[in-house]
C-alpha cells in the first residue's frame, strides 16, 4: 500500500480568510466596549451635576428657612443676586450674610459673618457652588410675585434650579 501521502495542514489562503475574520469580530467587540466605556463616564458627570443641583438646592432652602431679616433680590439681563442675613451657616455662627451670584450659567456662592451696610458682599471672593443652566427665583409678599427686583422680608419664596 504505497499509496498517496495526505499533507494535512492550511493553505496561506485559509489563514489570512481566518485573521481577516478574527480582526473584524475584535474590532467590533473593542468599539463597543470603547462606547460602553464613554456612555459610563457621560452618566457618571450628568449625575455629579444632578448631586450639585441637590446639594446646592438643599442648602438654599435650608438657608432660606432660616431668614434672619430682609432678603434682597436682583434679576438683571443673565444675572440673578441674591442676597440675605440667615442662621444656617457653613463656617461662621450664629448670623451670617450669604450670596448667592449666578451669571454664566454657573452659580455662586459667599458666606460672611454679618456685617452691617456691607453693600459690596457679593461681589469679592465668591466660591463657585457648580454649572446652573437655570436659576429662578420668585419672591411672594402680600399676594404679589417679585422676579425682578425685591428687597424687604418676604411671606415665601420660590426657586428653580436647572
Amino acid at each position: 500500500m504505497a499509496g498517496k501521502v495526505r499533507k494535512r495542514g492550511f493553505t496561506l489562503i485559509e489563514i489570512l480568510i481566518v485573521l481577516i475574520i478574527s480582526g473584524l469580530i475584535f474590532g467590533a467587540i473593542l468599539v463597543v466596549l470603547r462606547s460602553i466605556g464613554i456612555s459610563g463616564i457621560e452618566y457618571s458627570r450628568r449625575g455629579d451635576a444632578l448631586w450639585e443641583v441637590a446639594r446646592t438646592y438643599y442648602q438654599l432652602k435650608t438657608q432660606l428657612q432660616s431668614l434672619s431679616g430682609a432678603l434682597s433680590l436682583q434679576t438683571k439681563e443673565k444675572e440673578v443676586i441674591l442676597h440675605f442675613p440667615t442662621r444656617v451657616s457653613q463656617t461662621y455662627p450664629p448670623i451670617v450674610d450669604v450670596c448667592y451670584v449666578w451669571q454664566e450659567k454657573k452659580l455662586f456662592y459667599r458666606e460672611s459673618p454679618l456685617a452691617f451696610n456691607k453693600q459690596d458682599l457679593c461681589e469679592e471672593d465668591l466660591q463657585k457652588l457648580g454649572e446652573i443652566k437655570n436659576f429662578r427665583i420668585e419672591v411672594y409678599k402680600r399676594g404679589n410675585a417679585y422676579r425682578e427686583s425685591f428687597s424687604g422680608v418676604p411671606e415665601k419664596v420660590k426657586v428653580e434650579l436647572d
